[in-house]
């Protein structure tokens, strides 16, 4: 579904990804890791369409993408975009419509779907919004406006969802709710997180880029969280200092952190 081939991106002169291949077959559950910097957000707004790479090339489906190409073909585009999509990191850059209701409402509607109000209603229930559709967005908690972006982009039926550290804003139990969410979904789902505890549960593989920007390890997720030099090397483990009596000595730990 997915083949990126000698990815690379910079912008500015800052360099994002480094000659990153990647393959990812329909349906697959994939949990993408790394710091901050080296290059997650990036990753997921190439294989949105959203970023042209530097050099290498990205294709969906056997079709390279560019932007230029979404801009030439607007029926490959309408395709694309209906079959690709992204939950940006900061939720709020995502809504803009004046209530629930219409920010649910206003994929479907664009696309011309007939059931849009239908579908508007049914994602509303799914993502516990049912009781706020006349709300205007700003008036809801971090925790709900996540829950409301990723509602916009469900109720489209995407092949394929991105998404940039989900958990933020969420409480325990709804990340609980999230994780169960992902793992039934049909649609190929690629997670960053920072959150090492929650990896195993957002899906089987693992996909880590390095503070070089390069692409570091790809394969199980248990396996890499089994290992903490690879952890180390990826800079998701840190040091800290313990006293015990008189006794000063470090450990590598991996906490989550936001």
């Amino acid at each position: 579904m997915i083949e990126l081939t000698g990815v690379s991106h910079c912008f500015r002169g800052q360099t994002a990804l480094v000659g990153v291949d990647l393959r990812v077959r329909e349906g697959e559950k994939v949990v993408l890791l790394g710091v901050n910097g080296a290059g997650k957000s990036t990753l997921l707004k190439v294989l949105a369409g959203l970023v042209a790479p530097s050099s290498g090339e990205y294709r969906y489906e056997g079709e390279v993408i560019t932007p230029e190409r979404l801009r030439r073909d607007r029926a490959f585009a309408r395709r694309f975009r209906g079959e690709v999509g992204l939950l940006f990191q900061n939720a709020e850059v995502m809504l803009f419509n004046p209530t629930v209701f219409d920010e649910i409402a206003f994929g479907p509607r664009q696309w011309g779907f007939a059931d849009a109000e239908e579908r508007a209603y049914q994602w509303a229930e799914r993502v516990g919004l049912r009781e706020m559709m006349d709300r205007p967005p700003f008036s809801l908690s971090g925790g709900e406006r996540q829950r409301l972006a990723l509602a916009c982009l469900l109720v489209l039926g995407p092949r394929l969802l991105l998404l940039d550290e989900p958990t933020r804003g969420l409480d325990p139990p709804a990340t609980g709710w999230l994780v169960e969410l992902i793992a039934d979904l049909p649609a190929t789902v690629i997670s960053s997180t920072h959150r090492l505890s929650l990896a195993a549960e957002l899906g089987e593989r693992a996909v880590v880029l390095g503070r070089d920007h390069r692409l570091i390890y790809d394969g199980p997720v248990e396996e890499f969280l089994e290992n903490r030099d690879q952890m180390a090397t990826a800079g998701l483990l840190h040091c800290h200092r313990h006293r015990h009596g008189e006794v000063l000595h470090r450990h590598l730990h991996g906490h989550d952190w936001e």
